[in-house]
This record gives structure tokens, sequence and C-alpha cells, in this order.
């Protein structure tokens, strides 16, 4: 016979069940209307980090240019899960996609950029699918991930960074970039705050950089600009502590020099990361920057 103490057990150890179960019930992921979205597509298949989040035009409806985001965390860490970004980027008019990378204990400098690449050549090939408008792509990026939105930016195929990862016949080449506190001279330390070498710059690079002093040049988004040199909007804010906006306005000036189409924003008192850029007027301004080179003008 079973006595209370049975059933309340019983019933505490459903509940508990019940309550787990929900716990890991996967939630179906809000996008905007007129929008499908789809998580962990694969891209690559040299690393379970070359997955893709999309968000991108329903079924019916016309395609649009196309925004990739990449994570901060230094290199190192971080993850490609961006929703909120993605659907701020869908609700101004942009197919959008965040992108998973290999980090750098698993693989240093190239790697990420080879990966971040090989996702935007996946991307064009695919672009049908997702009903993506291939000519106009942009990324976006804060920190460690507005690095690679501007190495996208600047280098070619000539450059030797594309890796081994196929869909050689698509380009990685994008059409504007929006690096958000990014370290862009990995030639220079990054932070006033540092003595030495930045702890993330020697994971990146694979060793320090007395060591590595060609790929600290390789990895420098500031050592290709050129007068061919995509449009690239640049956002720093003065109380950054990890990444000194000289980074940011040292860019401008060499974008400035080469004749690139370009624009600085420095934030008084804003602090490192991407929240500066989610704030309704900065975006905003991203938003008017990326539509002047993405959307082409209807005739």
């Amino acid at each position: 016979m079973r006595t209370r103490f049975d059933r309340i057990t019983a019933a505490l150890t459903l509940s508990a069940a019940a309550f787990f179960a929900a716990a890991v019930e996967p939630q179906p992921i809000s996008v905007p209307a007129g929008f499908g979205v789809k998580e962990d597509v694969t891209y690559g298949t040299q690393s379970e980090k070359q997955r893709l989040d999309i968000v991108y035009p329903a079924e019916g409806k016309a395609a649009l240019p196309l925004v990739v985001h990449f994570h901060s965390g230094g290199w190192y860490t971080g993850g490609k899960s961006a929703f909120q970004m993605l659907n701020m980027l869908a609700e101004s008019g942009y197919a959008s996609a965040s992108v998973g990378y290999r980090l750098s204990d698993e693989a240093t400098f190239p790697a990420a950029v080879e990966d971040c690449k090989l996702a935007v050549r996946w991307l064009r090939a695919h672009a049908k699918e997702y009903r993506i408008d291939a000519d106009h792509i942009g990324t976006i990026g804060a920190s460690a991930g507005g690095h690679l939105a501007a190495m996208l930016a600047v280098t070619t195929k000539d450059d030797g960074l594309e890796g081994s990862g196929g869909y050689d016949d698509q380009s990685s080449a994008v059409q504007a970039a929006v690096a958000v506190c990014a370290p862009l001279n990995l030639e220079v330390p990054l932070s006033l705050n540092i003595q030495g070498d930045d702890p993330v710059v020697v994971r990146f690079l694979g060793g320090p950089l007395a060591e590595k002093r060609d790929a600290a040049h390789r990895a420098s988004p500031i050592a290709y600009v050129k007068p061919t040199t995509p449009p690239i909007y640049l956002l720093h804010g003065t109380a950054d502590k990890r990444v000194h906006p000289g980074q940011s306005t040292a860019m401008a000036e060499a974008l400035a020099k080469e004749g690139v189409p370009h624009e600085i924003v420095i934030v008084e008192g804003g602090i490192h990361g991407m929240g500066i850029a989610r704030e309704p007027q900065a975006f905003a301004a991203i938003v008017k920057f990326l539509d002047a080179y993405l959307k082409p003008v209807q005739k």
C-alpha cells in the first residue's frame, strides 16, 4: 500500500522531471514578421565552430542585402548567438547572419579570418535559397568581431587568407563594414592598461609579438588599407578600457589618406562592447551608413 509519503515523493519526482524537461526544451527563436530563421547551419567541415545562424526573408519575399555579424570574445571565447542584433538588422531591411569561427585555443591566426571568409562564400553560394542579394553584403562586429569585420573589408583573395574550406567559386569580398571598438593594429598595444604583450593577442597569434611580428602585421586591418577598400564605419567609446579609441582614430586617418569612404564616431563615455552600437541613435546612424552602400537605388 502506498503511503502518503510515497505519494508526495512521487508527485515531487514528476514535478522535478517536468521542470527539467521544460528547462531543456528548446524555445523557438522569435524573428520579425516576414522573416524566417535557421540556427546552427554548418558552413564548413574543419571544426564544430563553423556554424552560423541566419535570419532571412520568408518565402515569397524579395531578396535583401545581407549583414554578417562576427562575435566578440578576444578571439578565444564567445559564441555566435546574437539574435538581438540579427533582429535589429532584419527590422532595418536586411537579411542577417551571425558566424561562429575557430577560436584561438583551437587554431591560431589566420584560422578565424579564414572561417569568416568561408562563411561569406557559403552564404553567397546559398544566396538563392535564403533570398540574399549576393552583390550587397556587409559585416559588423565589436571588439574581436569588429577586427574580423574589418579584415573582411580590407583583404582580398590576393592576400592569401581565404583558407581551404571550399566554395572557391564564390567571392569573400564585402561591400561595407562596421567595426565597433575594434583592434585594428595588432603591432601596437591595444590598451594603455597593459604593459608588454597583450595576452589575447598572444593567444590569437600563437606566440609573443617578438616571435610573431609578421603575423601581427598580416592580422592588422590597418596594414591593408588602399584606395579600393570598401567603406568602413568606425565606432568607439572614450571610456573603453580594453581597446584604446586610438585604434579607430588611426584607422580613420589611414582610410582618409587613401580616399576611402568612411565615418568615425567617438562616443563620449562609451565603454567597450557592442552595447554602444545598439543604442537607438548610434544604431540608426549605422543603418544609414549601411543603407548608403548596401541598398541599391531603386529606379
